[in-house]
C-alpha cells in the first residue's frame, strides 16, 4: 500500500506541471473566444513556462537527492547483511574444524599406554583420561549450540517454496545438519563407550591387584598353616571382573569409522559452507537490490 502512495506521489509531481500548462492554454482560448479569463490576471504564459521549468528542475532534483539517498541506505544495508555472513562463515568453519576425527585413537591410546602399579591404575592418570573425554564431549556441545545460536542452518525457510527465484539454501543446509550430525553424533557415542570401556577397566585392574596382593598373602604364609585367602575367594574376585574384549572391539571399529570421516564428510562440509555463503551472498544483493525479490 506503501509502495503504491509513493508511485501516485511520484506521478502527480511530474505530471502537475503539465496539467498547469493544459489548463493555462484553456484558460487563454476561453478568453480568446468568449472574452472570459479566469487565468490569473497579471500572470503571462511566460510566467507559466518560467514556474514549469523552475518546478520542473526543481521536482528532477530532489527525485535525483531521493534516488542517491535510497541507494545510499541500500548499500549500507547491503554492507550489514554481508558482515553478517561473514560472521556467520567464521563460526561455521569453527565449528567443523573442532570435529577433532583423531581424538577418540588419541585418548584410547593414551589409556593403554598408563601404567598399573600394584593398587591398579593411578587415580590421577584416570581422572586425567576421563577430563579430556568430558573437554571433547564439551566441546562438541558447544559446536552444537554455536549452530543453533550464531548461525542460521538449522532454522527453518518457510518461505522459500514461494520465491520468486528459487535457491539450494535449504537443501545446502539439509545436507550441512545431516553430514554433521552424523559426525559429531558418532563422535559423542564413541566418547560416552570409551568412558564406560575406562571405568571398568579401572576396575578389573582394581580386582586384579586384590587378586594379586591375596596370592602374595597366600605365598608368605607359613608352611603347615591354613593360608588366609581360599581358592573360592579369589575365584570369586575373579568372577567380578567384566570382559572387556566386546567393548575394545566397538571401540576400534569406530575409530576406524570415525577416522575415514576426513576422506569424504569433512571435506564435503567445507564445500557446503562455501556454497552456502555464496548463495547467502547472492540473496543478499537480490534482496536489497532486486527490489526485495529474495
Amino acid at each position: 500500500m506503501f509502495d503504491k502512495l509513493k508511485k501516485y506521489w511520484v506521478w502527480g509531481v511530474i505530471t502537475a506541471p503539465f496539467l498547469l500548462m493544459i489548463l493555462l492554454h484553456l484558460g487563454i482560448a476561453v478568453f480568446e473566444y468568449t472574452g472570459f479569463n479566469f487565468n490569473i490576471k497579471g500572470v503571462t504564459a511566460a510566467d507559466w513556462f518560467m514556474f514549469a521549468g523552475s518546478y520542473l528542475g526543481g521536482a528532477i532534483t530532489l527525485g535525483g537527492v531521493v534516488l542517491t539517498l535510497r541507494h545510499e541506505r541500500k548499500v549500507h544495508q547491503h554492507q550489514i547483511n554481508i558482515d553478517a555472513i561473514n560472521k556467520e562463515k567464521e563460526f561455521l568453519s569453527n565449528v567443523v574444524c573442532g570435529l577433532d576425527i583423531y581424538a577418540p585413537s588419541s585418548i584410547l591410546y593414551h589409556f593403554w599406554e598408563l601404567e598399573k602399579t600394584n593398587t591398579g591404575y593411578k587415580g590421577t592418570d584416570i581422572a586425567e583420561i576421563q577430563r579430556m573425554i568430558a573437554d571433547q564431549q564439551r566441546k562438541l556441545s558447544q559446536g552444537k549450540m554455536t549452530l543453533f545460536i550464531n548461525t542460521d542452518v538449522y532454522f527453518q525457510f518457510s518461505n522459500c517454496t514461494n520465491c520468486k527465484i528459487p535457491c539450494r539454501l535449504a537443501d545446502c543446509c539439509k545436507e550441512f545438519k545431516e553430514i554433521y550430525e552424523k559426525i559429531s553424533g558418532r563422535i559423542y557415542d564413541n566418547f560416552i563407550l570409551m568412558d564406560s570401556y575406562i571405568s571398568q577397566c579401572e576396575i578389573n585392574a582394581i580386582r586384579d591387584a586384590m587378586i594379586q596382593q591375596c596370592r602374595l598373602e597366600n605365598s608368605q604364609s607359613p608352611l603347615g598353616q591354613e593360608s588366609p585367602h581360599s581358592e573360592e575367594e579369589i575365584q570369586e574376585l575373579e568372577s567380578k571382573k567384566k570382559d572387556v574384549s566386546e567393548s575394545i572391539e566397538k571401540l576400534k571399529n569406530g575409530i576406524a569409522e570415525i577416522a575415514q570421516y576426513g576422506q569424504n564428510e569433512i571435506p564435503q562440509l567445507g564445500n557446503l559452507i562455501r556454497e552456502y555463503y555464496s548463495i547467502r551472498c547472492q540473496n543478499a544483493w537480490d534482496k536489497c537490490f532486486s527490489n526485495g525479490k529474495k
